[in-house]
Formats: structure tokens, C-alpha cells, sequence
């Protein structure tokens, strides 16, 4: 009979590069992202009574990853926030 092993759960890190309340917007940042070859991905928040739209960019398997990911967005005049 095998021994059953815990694996620590790792953390992944995305990098949100925007907030709209119109998805059009949203999706329009993120096509032009993935023009430059960034993973990206839409997420919904509700604030309220309205939705957000957030544009996040991953996902890293490590800090370091994201921040190096995270120092050419701003580089490129992006606002960065890394969220784990």
C-alpha cells in the first residue's frame, strides 16, 4: 500500500494591468497585449452594483517571474500590480 504525500500548493502570480467598467475597453487591452506576446485573461469583480473588468497577464510560478514580468510592463507604460 503506497504512503499518501502532501504536496505544498504553489503559488501563482498574475500581473492585473487594468481596470474598466466597459468589457470592450477590457478586451481591447487585451488584444493589444497579446499583440506583444503576453499571456492575458479577463477577470470579473463586482463592485457594487456594477462590474469590473480586470485585465491580468500570467500566469508566473514564482515572484521573481512576475516581477521581471512586471518591470517590462512598466517599462512599456503600463500600471502593474502583482497579485498572488
Amino acid at each position: 500500500i503506497g504512503q499518501a504525500v502532501a504536496v505544498e500548493p504553489k503559488l501563482i502570480y498574475v500581473i492585473q494591468v487594468g481596470a474598466f467598467s466597459k468589457e470592450a475597453n477590457a478586451k481591447k487591452l487585451a488584444a493589444k497585449l497579446n499583440a506583444q506576446g503576453y499571456n492575458t485573461f479577463l477577470a470579473e469583480a463586482v463592485s457594487g452594483k456594477n462590474k469590473i473588468f480586470k485585465v491580468r497577464v500570467g500566469n508566473y510560478y514564482s515572484l521573481q517571474e512576475a516581477r521581471q514580468a512586471q518591470k517590462k510592463l512598466d517599462n512599456e507604460g503600463y500600471p502593474t500590480k502583482i497579485i498572488p
